[in-house]
């Protein structure tokens, strides 16, 4: 019963944060390495979130591939993506 309560209190967490970012989707082990830190939930949600490759390319021209590349090696979004916007 403990997990269908958790399941719906994380489902419903994830809906409210989707209504607030941009379109794209929460990075699972950022958010969850996020809050094994101690981070607050909202924070983590803030911190993880991929947002959309196509939606975000039209209005920050980055390479995805070495966006994928760095965040695979740990990096974290801010750092990533001024490391590798297109020139």
């Amino acid at each position: 019963m403990r997990w269908v309560l958790a399941a719906l209190i994380g489902a419903s967490f994830g809906a409210a944060l989707a209504q607030d970012q941009p379109p794209g989707q929460l990075d699972a082990a950022c958010a969850a390495a996020c809050a094994a830190r101690g981070n607050d939930g909202e924070y983590c949600g803030h911190v993880c979130w991929v947002p959309d490759a196509e939606v975000a390319a039209r209005s920050y021209p980055v390479d995805w591939d070495c966006y994928t590349t760095c965040r695979e090696r740990g990096g974290r979004p801010r750092d990533c993506m001024p490391v590798c916007r297109k020139r």
